[in-house]
């Protein structure tokens, strides 16, 4: 007799209402009928199955037997039977279910049923399997996914229609696509791993099993499924920051086709992602850093650190995130992993210094104080154990990311520095070592390192005194630089050795260092000097100031021997030291001058100084100045100058500068003071007569304090007459001599009296001139009239006309001219034509402002000195244009 053979959903919803009794012997005559059938085994199978599965839960014990005892009578049954399938029915029954056996039971079923499908078929199918796919014991999470991954490997999605991929879109925004995409990660990051190796860089073992199944990908397969994956992925429109992760991977894939593929998604989407994303940071740092060994976790559970090329990328990520800045502690694992990591590269080195720059800069100070002096001890390790003449770009980049993040954290955190000088003198012994391309680098760190010393203590910067003035005289001129500059940072204008060390640096031949040094000593007299710079300032002392100078030179106390010989400092040196002292002097009192022992005074000292100056070797600029400073201090203290000076007065004679021919006579004054006007006129009448040779003013301006000494019949009118009748050096100070003894109310002896000019061979008088106005013109009622002609035909009329309308024109050429005067030009040589203003014109060079600019290109400052100027100049030189 025939049974009638519900389908499988009825036989389902039979199982589930029958009683006890029931269920037994239905499951004894199906098992009766699988034994006695053969054709239609796979029909049966497919009925059976649903009921026996939902039987499971029967309460009777003797139902569950068996089904147990028959259970490998079906699986042998369905594995012989590839044409069986049972699939949506047994997933329907699993979903439904909430108990764990019959969701074991059918989970077996729908794996091998899901192996049976079509392509298509499987495509169809499985976005449904994903449905709830968060709230699936995780052991069936792996079974499920897997099964997914192999519908999408095989998956073209030029074939599938909309309605699959909306279906994928549908689950994006849910736990159910977290859960999916983090399976696609792993699937990702999986490779086919070496023998011995159990697990995937970026992956922990279970992960790596779960992945695979026990059953590891190769080739292909392990291709077609992750380009599958990237295609899904953009399908189901997740959120940026889910899936970067899984795009960086990709990116960084063995495989040619994957990594193009994620390239191009990184290239789509990357600019729009979210890197201050907090849970974004935190999973890319576990990505690169793996779990860390302190965790206590399973080690099949212990995540591996990505490889070295995801890593990589994963840094030039960090390096654009602040948040990652403040990721502590993944921060200083990622540091320390790039640097002393096992199978670090020195790409990944070059990374890390690079990211440490990074975190510096933008940590919070709370983490920043908590990870320095762990990251600047592993920096400091680092630079110890690279060598400085490793030539490679990267072991260059991780030397040039070190010294920056040097820099960087002594603005941040001064206080790990200030207490002791083992960095600076580091910084210093690297500008002198390293090679030229890291000293700019370097400099601008010891820049940085001088503010975090403002702070230190006065031991600290005591020591620095010795230091910085060895350093501004090293050959480096990043080592003078930086000397100078940190003399100027550390200390306050008040402070000697420092002041001093910007006079050394005055000279230097680098307009950078000149120009600082000069603003540490308040002398850069243009617009960048502000305005508040120039006030309120407090000099030091003049006598802790000079005292100094003289223990650093103590050739100065010999200065009576050296005034012949070469100068103690260099020139700008100089220049610049008698300025500061200057200025010093005059916010002086000058009160304990009077009670100081001349002979070892400050005053006296100064003097003594200012007259080394005025060495044979000195410039006249030099010369010029220490004169004027002399003179300056001579009017503030008559006295005391007059005394030191009244029996060594023979040594300003010997300068004969155009520059210093004012200066040099009032000093004489002042040290003539305590000579009696016998004396004075006996030495303006030598002077007169040509028994000296030096300059008039020497003899004739005796200081304006002295001016009584010289007015009523003091001087003689024998003495005005030789002066008139004097050639050369008196004539060239006549109208200086002049000035000064009408100034000195002597006119009714002088009476503005008219010059003679003789010849200085025969004596032969050569005509009268007159002063009006301060300016001396020839008489030509006293003066011969041949003289006169001769004066007048040295240019013809023609030639005066010429050049005339040639200066009238704003001094065009002359063969412009000759066009637009041709009468006037075909009378004249235009050879003997000769326009003074045009000459000198031509060779007169502009003073530009300095502007301190360096260059920092090839051919950025061009010189047009490939060939020399064929002219030479009135003056007897040659000249090229720099621009």
């Amino acid at each position: 007799m025939a049974v009638a053979e519900p389908s499988p959903p009825a036989a389902a919803a039979a199982a589930a209402g029958q009683t006890h009794a029931g269920r037994v012997d239905a499951l004894e005559r199906m098992l009766t009928r699988l034994a006695l059938t053969e054709d239609s085994v796979a029909s049966l199978l497919c009925r059976f199955l649903p009921y026996t599965t939902i039987s499971l839960v029967s309460p009777g014990a003797s139902v569950r037997e068996l089904l147990m005892e028959n259970g490998s009578l079906f699986d042998k049954l369905v594995k012989q039977r590839p044409d069986i399938s049972m699939m949506m029915d047994l997933w329907r029954i699993y979903t439904e279910s909430t108990s764990t056996v019959v969701q074991n039971y059918c989970i077996v079923y729908v794996e091998m049923g899901f192996e049976r499908l079509l392509s298509e078929d499987k495509a169809i199918i499985a976005p449904d399997l994903l449905i709830n796919i968060s709230n699936v014991p995780e052991q069936h999470q792996g079974i499920i996914l897997r099964l997914v991954l192999k519908a999408i490997g095989e998956w073209d999605t030029h074939k599938v229609d909309q309605t699959v991929a909306s279906k994928y879109k549908s689950i994006s925004a849910s736990n159910d696509g977290l859960v999916f995409a983090d399976f696609c990660l792993h699937m990702i990051l999986y490779q086919t791993p070496p023998q011995g190796i159990r697990c995937s860089a970026g992956l922990s073992v279970a992960q790596s099993d779960r992945v695979t199944g026990n059953l590891p990908l190769k080739g292909d397969t392990l291709a077609s499924r992750k380009l599958g994956i990237l295609d899904v992925i953009e399908t189901m429109q997740f959120k940026l920051e889910i899936v970067y992760p899984l795009y960086l991977a990709a990116a960084s894939d063995s495989q040619e086709a994957v990594a193009k593929r994620g390239e191009e998604m990184l290239i789509l989407k990357a600019s729009a992602v979210n890197l201050e994303d907090s849970d974004l940071i935190k999973r890319l740092f576990t990505l690169f850093n793996g779990t860390a060994s302190s965790e206590n976790i399973a080690s099949e559970l212990e995540v591996a650190p990505a490889h070295s090329s995801l890593r990589v990328r994963l840094m030039g990520v960090f390096c654009r995130s602040i948040a990652a800045a403040n990721a502590f502690t993944h921060t200083f694992q990622c540091i320390f992993g790039c640097i002393y990591g096992n199978g670090t590269t020195s790409r990944l080195k070059q990374l890390g210094m690079e990211f440490t720059v990074w975190v510096f800069k933008h940590a919070t100070n709370k983490q920043l104080k908590a990870i320095s002096p762990f990251i600047l001890s592993g920096i400091l390790h680092s630079l110890d154990g690279s060598s400085t003449t490793e030539a490679d770009s990267s072991s260059r980049d991780i030397r040039i990311f070190a010294y920056q993040a040097i820099g960087l954290l002594a603005f941040r955190m001064p206080n790990l520095f200030c207490n002791k000088t083992g960095m600076a003198i580091r910084l210093f012994t690297a500008l002198r070592l390293e090679e030229q391309s890291l000293r700019s680098i370097i400099q601008e760190a010891a820049t940085a390192l001088a503010t975090a010393y403002k702070g230190a203590s006065n031991i600290v910067l005591k020591d620095f005194e010795a230091l910085l003035l060895e350093y501004c005289q090293a050959e480096q001129s990043e080592v003078r630089f930086s000397a100078v500059r940190w003399a100027v940072t550390l200390y306050n204008m008040k402070h000697c050795p420092s002041r001093y060390i910007c006079m050394l640096g005055a000279s230097d031949v680098k307009l950078d260092i000149r120009e600082m040094a000069l603003a540490g000593l308040n002398l850069l007299n243009d617009e960048r000097q502000s305005s508040t710079m120039a006030t309120d300032i407090s000099y030091p002392d003049i006598a802790e100031m000079v005292n100094y100078i003289y223990s650093q030179q103590p050739q100065l106390l010999h200065c009576y021997e050296q005034r012949n010989g070469k100068l103690l400092f260099p020139t700008d040196t100089f220049l610049a030291m008698i300025k500061f002292l200057m200025k010093c002097f005059n916010t002086h009192d000058g009160s304990d001058f009077l009670q100081e022992d001349l002979s070892n005074s400050t005053l006296a000292k100064m003097c003594v100084l200012l007259e080394h100056a005025m060495s044979y070797d000195g410039s006249s600029e030099l010369h010029t100045l220490a004169l004027k400073s002399l003179v300056d201090i001579s009017s503030r203290q008559p006295k005391m100058v007059s005394s030191f000076y009244v029996n060594r007065l023979d040594w300003p004679r010997t300068l004969l500068h155009a520059d210093t021919h004012e200066e040099a006579p009032r000093l004489l004054g002042y040290g003539r003071q305590c000579q009696n006007t016998t004396d004075i006129n006996e030495e303006l009448g030598s002077c007169c007569n040509g028994r000296t040779n030096h300059s008039l003013e020497h003899e004739v301006c005796g200081g304006g304090n002295n001016s009584d000494n010289l007015g009523g019949d003091g001087c003689d009118e024998e003495l005005v007459t030789g002066c008139h009748h004097r050639h050369g050096r008196i004539d060239h100070n006549l109208e200086f001599l002049i000035d000064r003894m009408m100034s000195w109310s002597v006119r009714d002896i002088l009476k503005a009296p008219p010059v003679i000019k003789k010849e200085r061979q025969t004596g032969k008088k050569l005509g009268t001139g007159v002063r009006r106005d301060g300016l001396w013109y020839l008489d030509r009622k006293e003066t011969s009239e041949d003289v006169c002609l001769a004066l007048m035909a040295s240019t013809s009329k023609e030639e005066a006309k010429v050049l005339l309308l040639h200066c009238r024109l704003g001094h065009i050429s002359f063969e412009t001219m000759s066009k637009m005067f041709p009468a006037e030009l075909s009378r004249v040589d235009k050879h003997k034509l000769v326009c003074d203003a045009c000459e000198y014109g031509k060779h007169t060079r502009t003073s530009y402002v300095s502007r301190g600019l360096r260059s920092m290109l090839p051919f950025m400052l061009i010189h047009s000195d490939v060939w020399t100027s064929p002219m030479v100049s009135m003056s007897g030189m040659k000249y090229f244009v720099t621009f």
